[in-house]
């Protein structure tokens, strides 16, 4: 690049006085000048200062200039002369703003015509492989901008990077501002309306210009990086990422498998239509596993867009911009949109991330022909139904039953050529007591292979502390700690009910059958309803059935189901009811008295909504559900009548006295009672289950054989006892 004045060539490249870059700026801005000068913008010490940034000759030749035509002027030619003889810098361009000023239209226009000569005769050519043409090229490509869109943001960034740029046009011109893009079309050699409208497009929607604190519209710096790597081109890369790896083959994914279908010829077929998939549900259901594996199948790379984590971060709609203008609109990949709650939650997704959210952009790309997005997402809840009509197909994904994840450990176990070593009965035990997904699954077996081999017992024991510690993982909960199961060597012997409890196992045995024949015949539903004193026994016995049945127990405590939130507890008791019924669990709410009790107790609306809430959850609940309380007396007519059997757990009879005394502290001393201590046990009234092993916990830690019979029925007499004085009294 060469810059010629008067006839004779100054080439800064030949002397290094400057980098490319900075020859680049200077080239930029004599176009902008010209375009200035043209339209009949008069010189001042500001645009001096530029054109000297330029070339250093170009002040002296503009004063020269000035001063020859002040010499004609009777009026102007002491000035001419100060400005002649300026001893410095600063002080001949005082002298030139006070000519410009009190100078009459020919003078000015000689000045003008000047600079405008002057700024002609450079010959400004960029050379294609300069870095910034680079990176302005491969900038346009990117968002897939126009002409004008380039130009506007090549201004904006020159004006960011080089001051002598910053310093005439926005700060004496302030081109940038609010009022004065009139202005700033002329340097753009564009109208205002096209200006404008450029503005209020893409450019604003993708956050590439935003407004600083002064409201002058400015290039995001976060752009920047386009314009100052050294690798233009990898940027953009930087932008998504390549989902790499041999995803799991659709076919074992346990999904229909006409939805399957649909999705892939959608995604196969989609030409110039809009095509947009939405993945749903839970996390940890396989939806991010699903979209690589449909690429796959289609046979093209799987390119995730990340969402942004933190302020130096693009925004969210950039990276997917970029995305979709290097695949050819998605055609030659397939683009994922993982973790797109922001994005698509439109109703509340500023006050979850922060984030500026545009339903405008968002919309215009739903509709974009050509366009092939699969989105991911946890919930849809503040989704809008004019984002959600956009969606060619919708899946939601769900947690697998437990029979779902029966199949799928068996059919991970043979990828992994270890079927063999874990028989069928024990990968339902491991399916029953770790409700893991499916990536836990794999990774556990194939960690146990890596450090078993073939030794069977080994590899299932690994396998099982591996899947534990998964799971304690999930559950924020200590490795190994089992949580509601039934205690080792239980039995109903000595339980105080007030029904046949054989019939009723037969009762239950029997609707557990039918839900598993997988009939939908009947609406059917089996709500028990256990009530009686504390420490009877009630907990144990719902842990007794769901085992009994093969069953997983879910418990559900109020303290777990209430929520400060208004709606918070009904959506906590429809989520339970919802995961017991999916996965098959016997459902136990423990203390159920907050959601039973009779509605014309309450004080509040709120606790007559929650009565409603779970009262509507126990009639259309396909499955076993079992509800204990303290206070069978205050239940609302309405829950009483929806319970198919209610059950008292009373105090244990004389024979339960001396059943649970065996069993619970008969290994804890030599010998055994006598007569007149069994019959003195055999009377002590209101004894409770709980209330032997209170007296067991005292002792557990101690030696065997450091009580005696007698002192063990002393100290459970005196238990007894304290909980009766324990009782609350009525009245005042």
């Amino acid at each position: 690049m060469s810059f010629m004045l008067s006839n004779s060539t100054f080439s800064l490249k030949e002397y290094g006085l400057v980098s490319e870059d900075d020859r680049f700026a200077m080239g930029m801005a004599c176009g902008w000048l010209k375009n200035l000068l043209r339209s009949g913008v008069n010189l001042d010490s500001s645009m001096l200062r530029l054109l000297g940034w330029i070339h250093n000759g170009a002040e002296e030749a503009i004063c020269r200039v000035a001063c020859e035509r002040c010499a004609v002027r009777p009026a102007l030619r002491k000035n001419g002369e100060e400005l002649a003889e300026a001893e410095d810098r600063d002080a001949r361009l005082f002298v030139f703003d006070r000519i410009m000023a009190l100078a009459h239209g020919e003078l000015r226009l000689a000045v003008r015509k000047a600079a405008l000569e002057m700024l002609s005769r450079v010959d400004f050519h960029p050379d294609p492989d300069m870095h910034l043409v680079r990176a302005i090229t491969n900038f346009q490509k990117v968002f897939d901008l126009s002409e004008l869109e380039t130009r506007l943001c090549l201004f904006l960034y020159v004006l960011a990077t080089w001051s002598e740029c910053e310093q005439y046009f926005e700060d004496t011109l302030k081109c940038n501002g609010r009022t004065n893009h009139t202005v700033l079309a002329i340097l753009l050699d564009t109208s205002l309306f096209k200006l404008r409208r450029v503005m209020n497009g893409k450019l604003d929607r993708l956050a590439i210009l935003e407004r600083n604190i002064s409201g002058r519209v400015v290039f995001n710096s976060l752009y920047s990086r386009f314009f100052e790597d050294c690798e233009p081109e990898r940027v953009a890369e930087s932008l998504f990422e390549t989902l790499a790896g041999n995803p799991v083959p659709l076919d074992e994914y346990i999904l229909d498998a006409g939805d399957r279908e649909c999705i892939l010829e959608l995604l196969r077929n989609a030409g110039d239509v809009p095509t947009h998939i939405l993945l749903h549900g839970v996390p940890g259901a396989g939806k991010t596993s699903f979209a690589h594996s449909l690429a796959h199948a289609l046979g093209v790379p799987a390119y995730n867009v990340p969402i942004s984590r933190g302020k130096d971060d693009m925004p969210r709609a950039t990276g997917i911009e970029a995305c979709l203008n290097m695949t050819n609109g998605g055609r030659n990949a397939l683009v994922i949109a993982d973790e797109a709650d922001v994005l698509l939650n439109t109703l509340r997704g500023y006050l979850l991330s922060g984030e500026r959210q545009d339903k405008g952009w968002l919309n215009e790309l739903l509709e974009r022909p050509g366009v092939r997005i699969v989105w991911i997402t946890n919930s849809i809840e503040d989704v809008e139904d004019s984002v959600l009509r956009r969606f060619s197909y919708n899946m939601k994904f769900t947690p697998l039953t437990a029979a779902q994840r029966e199949v799928l450990f068996d059919r991970i176990l043979r990828k992994h050529k270890v079927k063999s070593l874990v028989p069928s009965r024990e990968i339902r035990g491991l399916v029953r007591e770790y409700p893991v997904s499916a990536g836990v699954v794999d990774l556990s077996v194939r960690q146990a292979r890596a450090m078993c081999g073939r030794d069977a017992g080994r590899f299932v024991r690994t396998l099982r502390r591996l899947l534990a510690a998964a799971q304690s993982l999930a559950e924020d909960r200590a490795p190994g700690g089992k949580r509601f199961e039934m205690e080792e060597g239980y039995s109903l012997d000595g339980l105080n009910f007030d029904t046949d409890i054989k019939a009723l196992m037969r009762d239950l045995e029997r609707y557990d059958a039918y839900l598993k024949s997988g009939r939908n015949d009947l609406i059917l539903n089996r709500n028990v309803l256990l009530y009686g004193p504390p420490g009877t026994g009630k907990t144990a016995f719902a842990k007794y059935v769901a085992s009994r049945l093969g069953r997983r127990l879910l418990v559900r405590r109020a303290s777990d189901l209430l929520s400060k939130w208004v709606g918070g507890t009904e959506e906590n008791l429809a989520r339970a009811f919802a995961e017991a019924e999916r996965e098959g669990h016997v459902l136990l709410v423990d203390e159920a008295d907050s959601f039973i009790s009779s509605r014309d107790q309450a004080m509040h609306r709120w606790e007559i909504s929650h009565v409603n809430e779970f009262l509507t959850q126990m009639e259309t609940f396909r499955g076993i559900l079992i509800c204990s309380t303290n206070r069978a007396d205050e239940l609302d007519a309405a829950s009483r009548r929806r319970f198919t059997h209610k059950i008292r757990v009373d105090y244990l009879t004389r024979h339960g006295n001396l059943v649970f005394f065996d069993k619970i502290l008969g290994p804890y001393f030599r010998g055994k009672l006598n007569g007149a201590a069994r019959s003195r046990l055999a009377g002590l009234a209101d004894a409770a289950p709980g209330d032997f092993k209170v007296v067991r916990d005292k002792i557990v830690l101690e030696p065997r054989g450091t009580y005696s019979g007698e002192r063990l029925l002393q100290m459970l007499e005196e238990e007894v006892a304290a909980k009766r004085r324990r009782r609350p009294c009525i009245g005042f």
